[in-house]
């Protein structure tokens, strides 16, 4: 966030602990200064004041996001807000009288609040039904009286300025075509009408093709080795009309003619509806006139690739990719030689065992089996990991709190915790997820005195040592079949595999290698 004056900016960084701290740094990118240390806690959203002399910020130090001020030096950091829910995405008002910020409700319902800069008359001022998120505040100029004359000089009739119309977002095209070989497809999304506010609008591919063989020939593109499953939200600033989003494409060794999917939009919120096309056919040419001769899994940078969007659910960045093919090039034979320090078994492990994931894909794994007791099927572990897929650490960290926030919402949740007593969903959680914690007091005590929420409670168990220890394993074989296999688990093979790695945990190669040197895993890309 710029400083008013043009000099600094603000800004949230994050440690080696996923810990989140507010920076401030001047305009070149010199003087790089710790304002909120709080180690313990993490300290988001900053915001400038009109002036340049204060910095509005969120910070969960007292058990939840609450929002708190600072002067732009760090120093006499108050807490401005003080209730049992949420609050976060503060915005000052640009004559610095008020401060506009999201509220998440004890039924986990996103409002827009304004208050008094010293947090005081906090007022609901969207009030409605729909997740209203991340407020901004805008000047208008106020109406200047006319000066009376007491014989008016007539004037031509001025022709009316036509307005904006009614805002509305679609894709520029209903229809995008894209080779096999290019690797991705750019799809462009614009708005039409009052462009004066911010605007955010969901976009997925449909998937409902996934589970067709990698060699059908129908012309229905295929999630699993055709394309990579790709949704999310883009997001509209004020006056920004047009925004792009890829579509990762796989190049298979089929020949299998021009196939199809369909992209969909959803969810506009911010006062502009979906226009038309709202649904885009994507056609992804084939470039094999024949069978190939060689599977291009055999190859080292595709192979690097794949364990990028299988594994973490994005393009890898050119660093990290130039990184890991170095690996495997030690090894020659495109990373299939014996030496385990960098061979495919080595590689491929590493982007299980790496911090993005664990971040990530290991983190929404332990939801499902922290509430229902369950694993996650292929679908839903896709698509929320798609969910918590950012283009920075603060990006990530925030869609990771987004996705707890609703996590709690869902239908399937609430039926099954609602109407507990604080200390019967506590316990209710810890039987489900089959551990016990010494926290377990703590927690129901926080509840009871409002010092946090069941959102935070539900990811204190989640992201707990217990949770992570016992679901570490079943995780690991799971992501073997959703990563490299693009499945769910037959019950047979994934108790075979989990017995072989709890036997000897410190033997994951040979599960790895069993995947990644399967014939199943190979027919997704050619003939093995």
């Amino acid at each position: 966030a710029w400083s008013p004056d043009g000099t600094r900016i603000a800004y949230m960084s994050v440690d080696s602990q996923d810990v989140s701290e507010i920076y401030v740094m001047k305009a070149d990118g010199s003087g790089q200064t710790n304002l909120s240390n709080r180690p313990a806690a993490d300290d988001v959203s900053p915001a400038w004041s009109p002036d340049s002399q204060k910095i509005v910020f969120a910070s969960d130090r007292d058990g939840n996001y609450e929002i708190y001020l600072m002067n732009a030096d760090g120093s006499s950091q108050t807490r401005v807000t003080n209730n049992a829910v949420e609050d976060d995405f503060p915005a000052w008002s640009p004559d610095g009288a008020r401060i506009a910020f999201m509220r998440v409700s004890l039924d986990d319902h996103d409002e827009i609040y304004v208050m008094n800069a010293d947090g005081n008359n906090a007022v609901n001022i969207s009030n409605n039904s729909a997740d209203d998120v991340d407020p901004a505040w805008e000047s208008l100029p106020l109406a200047t009286p006319p000066t009376p004359t007491p014989t008016p000089t007539p004037t031509p009739t001025p022709t009316p300025t036509p307005s904006p119309g009614s805002p509305r977002v679609q894709f520029s095209q209903a229809g995008y075509s894209v080779g096999e070989g290019e690797g991705r497809a750019t799809l462009t999304v614009t708005r039409s009408g009052d462009a004066s506010a911010a605007v955010i609008v969901n976009y997925a591919t449909d998937d409902s093709s996934a589970f067709v063989g990698c060699d059908v020939v129908g012309g229905a593109a295929s999630a699993r080795c055709d394309y990579s499953s790709s949704l999310d939200t883009l997001s509209f600033a004020a006056g920004e009309t047009t925004r792009t989003f890829i579509v990762p494409i796989i190049d298979d060794a089929y020949s299998e003619g021009s196939e199809t999917l369909t992209i969909t939009l959803s969810n506009s919120i911010g006062g502009a509806a979906l226009g038309a096309p709202s649904t885009a056919t994507l056609t992804i040419t084939d470039n094999d006139t024949g069978q190939a001769a060689a599977n291009p899994i055999n190859n080292a940078s595709f192979f690097v690739r794949m364990q990028y969007i299988d594994f973490l659910s994005r393009e890898p960045e050119q660093a990290g990719f130039d990184a890991w093919l170095g690996v495997l090039n030690r090894c020659g034979g495109g990373g299939a030689g014996s030496d385990p320090s960098c061979d495919r078994v080595a590689v491929s492990s590493s982007f299980f065992r790496s911090d993005e994931f664990q971040f990530k894909g290991y983190f929404v794994y332990r939801f499902y089996t922290t509430s229902f007791g369950r694993r996650p099927t292929y679908a839903e572990i896709i698509q929320d990991m798609r969910r918590v897929t950012g283009q920075t650490g603060e990006e990530v960290i925030a869609k990771r709190d987004a996705f707890a926030a609703r996590w709690v919402g869902r239908a399937d949740f609430r039926a099954r915790y609602e109407a507990l007593s604080n200390a019967a969903f506590v316990d209710a959680l810890l039987l489900t997820a089959k551990v016990q914690t010494a926290i377990r007091d703590t927690l129901i005590s926080d509840l009871e005195a409002g010092r946090k929420t069941r959102v935070q409670v539900l990811r204190a168990i989640v992201e707990s040592p217990e949770v992570n220890q016992r679901e570490y394993n079943g995780a690991f074989v799971a992501m073997q079949y959703f990563g490299y296999l693009r499945r769910d688990p037959e019950p047979e093979g994934y108790a075979a595999w989990l017995q072989v790695i709890e036997r000897n945990p410190a033997d994951y190669r040979t599960m790895v290698h069993g995947f990644a040197t399967s014939v199943e895993y190979g027919k997704r890309f050619g003939q093995p």
